[in-house]
């Protein structure tokens, strides 16, 4: 398992740079093996935890990756990484009004003799986009409309999520949390196979899962994303072409199996 780093610490960015030192200290200064782990492969891993940092209890998602080529190397010296524009990302999404977790700090170090970035970020309690999808419809349906206005404001400012599957986002109050979102900027002609894009990316992990959309929820949020894309209400028959579009996408993937199945955490080990 890809640990966060125990040793030769870096901080690489501190959200809040007057906490920034302290805060990587006691971030990192953790039995990492024990937290729950949400995804993990060759490369990296996502952990989750609870951590006591001074008076206050953080629920804390650990984003390692590992540093194993000299592409990856030259891509971390010149922070580009893809810590690094999640990083990003999360900034623009909060500086923008859109619902994100916050990040905390942003580490680079040895972890078992490997060499190791990690991204904290805030974890957000709540069932994801795909487990309501699965066993909470009424949930999934009230989300339609929220959903299909982050989709249009994307749009509007020219960003793409290039992820947008339903186990990246978390239902927590009133709109989508966006917990994972690798952003693209688009030029404006190019909206419409954006639109298209994040539409599939909601289809295709629940296709492959097994799960279906309630009738008409993908169609209702591509009309919620046009209307507020456009500043007036769809025609049906641009609702219906679009999901076209998306429908032919999908059946193009083939098998839509995810590579790494999803796991929904429900409860973070203190360590």
């Amino acid at each position: 398992m890809i640990l966060p780093p125990s040793s030769r610490i870096r901080l690489r960015a501190a959200a809040d740079p007057a906490r920034g030192k302290a805060l990587a200290a006691a971030l990192t200064a953790r039995n990492w093996r024990e937290a729950a782990v949400i995804k993990q492969t060759d490369t990296s891993s996502v952990l989750g935890a609870l951590i006591t940092v001074g008076d206050q209890a953080l629920p804390v998602i650990a984003k390692s990756r590992l540093v194993a080529s000299f592409p990856d190397a030259v891509k971390a010296f010149v922070r580009s990484s893809s810590l690094d524009r999640q990083r990003s990302a999360a900034t623009w999404l909060l500086a923008n009004d859109f619902p994100a977790p916050r990040w905390y700090v942003h580490l680079s170090g040895i972890a078992d003799g490997l060499h190791v970035q990690t991204l904290f970020v805030q974890a957000i309690r709540g069932n994801t986009l795909l487990t309501a999808l699965q066993a909470d419809i009424p949930a999934a349906q009230a989300i339609r409309e929220p959903l299909g206005v982050c989709i249009g404001r994307l749009l509007l400012a020219n960003r793409l999520h290039a992820d947008l599957k339903p186990s990246n986002m978390v239902l927590a109050g009133s709109r989508p949390m966006l917990v994972d979102a690798p952003l693209r900027t688009i030029r404006p002609f190019g909206r419409g196979r954006a639109l298209v894009r994040m539409l599939r990316d909601l289809s295709l992990e629940p296709s492959g899962l097994g799960i279906t959309h309630p009738d008409h929820w993908l169609d209702d949020v591509a009309a919620y994303a046009l209307r507020t894309l456009w500043d007036r209400p769809p025609a049906a028959a641009a609702v219906a072409a679009v999901i076209r579009r998306v429908t032919t996408l999908v059946a193009a993937r083939g098998n839509t199996s995810p590579i790494h199945p999803p796991r929904q955490i429900d409860h973070y080990p203190c360590i």
